[in-house]
């Protein structure tokens, strides 16, 4: 990012492009935050990396199913009898 606004500044010989550039990558990283955070679990439909108090991006599993991530098959865990 840094490297970009050098460069447009350096062609343009005003400080505009820095400016330019930060929002774009703030705006990148909110928009992918926001996809993420919204991103639901294809078993039980529900938020995948967040459940009612905690976000947690790099949960391994869904937060309400344990489905894990890049799962084949979608079949819910049997139960277990104890």
């Amino acid at each position: 990012m840094f490297f970009l606004a050098y460069l447009l500044n350096d062609l343009l010989l005003q400080d505009a492009p820095l400016l330019l550039v930060a929002l774009a990558w703030v705006t990148s990283v909110a928009w992918a935050g926001s996809r993420m955070a919204s991103f639901v679990c294809p078993r039980c439909s529900r938020a995948f990396f967040e459940n009612w108090y905690f976000f947690k991006p790099l949960r391994r599993s869904c937060a309400y199913c344990s489905l894990t991530r890049g799962a084949k098959d979608m079949a819910p865990p049997a139960a277990t009898d104890s």
